[in-house]
Formats: structure tokens, C-alpha cells, sequence
């Protein structure tokens, strides 16, 4: 019901600002205020400081992408690296694959320990001269593991090379746990982080954060010189919806943050009922110790990706991963412990058949 009163409330402020575009700050100064307390909202739920600063952004990629827009642009002003490299954990999103690939920076790939994690053994003697940026992740898209945080700021600490933390699926979640994976470590010179997963506002929601300002301003664009008049951007969109930054800010007045703790809550109860459906499965194992809503299994003796077949088949959307291979689920506040009982009910149903299979063979 929280879910369908949220959707019906969204339907009803759609119109007041679907003509609104937050590039034109002076004709909609409301969306702009709206837009600045977003911001503020996620800037205390990482723990900032008075200096601590954001843009709004059009997802998890648009806030990649500018964060590494922003550390070459820094690096090259700041340290005059010509040949700029970012580290990242194999683990890490895609987005900055991207990013390295739009703004010719070498991306230097870490493979994951077995089990997940950042090698960061391996992180220390790749560390060089050129190197503009740490990335860790809090967690991982791919197992939903959460990088060893304090670890990473005290190897950025040591050899004064900024650190980013990316939350774009973990924000609204990570930051109820007991840990403090965020501006509390000295050494996180920025987030990313959605408002449009765990936040639940629509798509097209998201956030970059910046420990200060005179890191951010290598974000913006500026011309003062373009025959249209002085032309200024954040962000890669030029003109936006007011709309997203309008139902973004009401879902987060709709929540307020007991209305995030409790949903929190909820998806870490699914996940623990989750992760003991799956002990109990011989066959199956779990990757690392997931402390948020990402699960990620795997199989030591039977081929995951026909498993994962099978249950598509019974209408189930299952996640297939690589590198490691498995498949992941992601627990959100739609999904019920009926649910997932129902879900087991096929899995079991189908390893069953397997073992069948396999003592008739033998």
C-alpha cells in the first residue's frame, strides 16, 4: 500500500511541473530549491560536512561519468598528469568503463579476490604517478559486496590520491548499516548515489558528491563567449524535466527517513530468510558475506547458467552475472517472504529433478 499511495501522489503533482526545466533557474526557482535539498538530503545521509557539495544528475552513468570528467580535468590542472589512469576493482560498474573510453583515460582493472572483494594487495603496487582515482563500491552491482572501505581511504590517505566511493545502488541502504562507508573516512573525496533505486523516486534520479567545492567546479561547463549569451551546464543534459527533480524531492518528503530505516529493515530481514533458503541447497553457494540487498550464487558442481534457464522458464527474473560467473538476485521492498518461498518452491523443485537425474545416470 506505501508503494501504491507514493505512485498515486506522483500522479497527482505530474502536471504542476512537466513544462518546468531546471536549466532555466530564474523561470523556476522552486525546482531549483528543490534540486538544492535533494542534494542536502543526500549529502547528510553520507555524512558530510558544511563543505561537502552536489549536482544533481540523470543516473548512476551521468554520475560516473562526471566524476571522472571532473578527476581528469582536476588531475591535469592540479598535478599536470597528461596520461591519467583510474584503478578499479573488476567488480566495479561498467559506467567507468565508459567514462575512461569517452574521456581517454586508462581504466587499470583489478581482478577480484575469489570470493569478490578488492584485491588490495594488488592496488598497492599498481598505484603510480599518473594515477588520478581509487574507485571502490558500496556494493558491487554484480554481488552486492561492499569493498573493503577502510582499507581503500587509508591506501588514498597514504599516497594523496582521491578516493571514490560508488553507492548508486547502495544509497538509502549503506547508509543504516553500522559502518560509516562514506565522508566520515577522511580520504572519500566523492560519491555517486541514486535516488532512484532504494530512494524509489521515478527513473532519472541520481546524485554526484563532492568533498568540496574546489573539487566540483571542474564538473560544470561554462562559455561566456557563445552568441546565444553565457551558456553554463553541471551536468551532461542541457534542458531536463522539472518534473524528475519535483517527484524526486516529494517521494523523499513522502518516506522522510524513519520511512527509509524501516524499508531498510524490511529488505535486510528478506535477505537474511534468503541467504538460509540457499544454505540449505547443497549445490549452491553464496559469494562473500553480502551485507546489503544483492545476493550473488553460484554453483561448485553443476552449470549456474542452465539453472538460471530453468527458472526463467518458470517466469522468474534471474540476473545472470560473468566474471564470476552465477546469478544474482536483488531484494527490494516489492518483494514478500511469499515471494520467495514461492521462488524456492521452483528452485528446490528443479535441483531435485537434477539429483534424480544424476543417481539414474550413476
Amino acid at each position: 500500500s506505501n508503494n501504491l499511495n507514493l505512485d498515486k501522489m506522483l500522479v497527482k503533482i505530474f502536471p504542476y511541473f512537466n513544462k518546468s526545466n531546471p536549466l532555466h533557474t530564474n523561470l523556476y526557482p522552486c525546482v531549483r530549491k528543490m534540486e538544492q535539498e535533494c542534494i542536502s538530503i543526500m549529502i547528510k545521509l553520507f555524512n558530510g560536512t558544511k563543505e561537502t557539495c552536489g549536482i544533481f544528475t540523470s543516473g548512476g552513468t551521468d554520475s560516473i561519468l562526471m566524476a571522472c570528467k571532473t578527476y581528469r580535468d582536476y588531475s591535469l590542472k592540479e598535478k599536470s598528469i597528461t596520461n591519467p589512469e583510474i584503478i578499479v576493482s573488476s567488480s566495479a560498474h561498467c559506467a567507468f568503463n565508459k567514462a575512461c573510453k569517452y574521456f581517454n583515460i586508462k581504466l587499470v582493472v583489478i581482478p577480484t579476490t575469489e570470493n569478490g572483494y578488492f584485491n588490495t594487495d594488488k592496488l598497492k603496487k599498481i598505484i603510480n604517478k599518473n594515477t588520478i582515482l581509487i574507485v571502490g563500491s558500496t556494493p558491487s552491482y554484480n554481488l552486492g559486496l561492499i569493498d573493503q572501505c577502510n582499507e581503500l581511504n587509508y591506501i588514498a590517505l597514504k599516497h594523496k590520491i582521491p578516493l571514490h566511493l560508488d553507492a548508486c545502488i547502495g544509497s538509502f541502504l549503506i547508509n543504516f548499516t553500522k559502518y560509516k562507508y562514506d565522508f566520515s573516512l577522511e580520504g572519500v573525496t566523492s560519491i555517486s548515489a541514486d535516488f532512484h533505486k532504494y530512494g524509489q523516486s521515478p527513473k532519472g534520479a541520481s546524485s554526484i558528491l563532492y568533498k568540496n567545492k574546489e573539487l566540483m567546479k571542474y564538473q560544470y561547463f561554462i562559455d561566456e563567449k557563445w552568441s546565444g549569451g553565457i551558456y553554463a551546464s553541471a551536468t551532461f543534459s542541457g534542458s531536463r524535466c522539472g518534473n524528475i527533480v519535483a517527484l524526486t524531492w516529494a517521494t523523499l518528503m513522502y518516506f522522510g527517513i524513519n520511512g527509509y530505516k524501516s524499508n531498510y529493515d524490511y529488505i535486510i530481514n528478506l535477505r537474511t530468510y534468503f541467504i538460509n533458503k540457499i544454505k540449505k541447497i547443497p549445490e549452491l553457494y553464496i559469494y562473500g558475506n553480502p551485507q546489503l540487498s544483492i545476493v550473488g550464487v553460484n554453483s561448485n558442481s553443476l552449470n549456474i547458467n542452465l539453472i538460471a534457464d530453468e527458472l526463467k522458464k518458470k517466469t522468474w527474473e534471474v540476473n545472470v552475472i560473468q566474471n564470476p560467473n552465477g546469478f544474482h538476485f536483488c531484494l527490494t521492498s516489492y518483494h514478500t517472504k511469499e515471494v520467495l518461498d514461492n521462488f524456492f518452491y521452483d528452485l528446490n523443485t528443479k535441483m531435485k529433478s537434477i539429483r534424480d537425474r544424476k543417481s539414474t545416470r550413476l
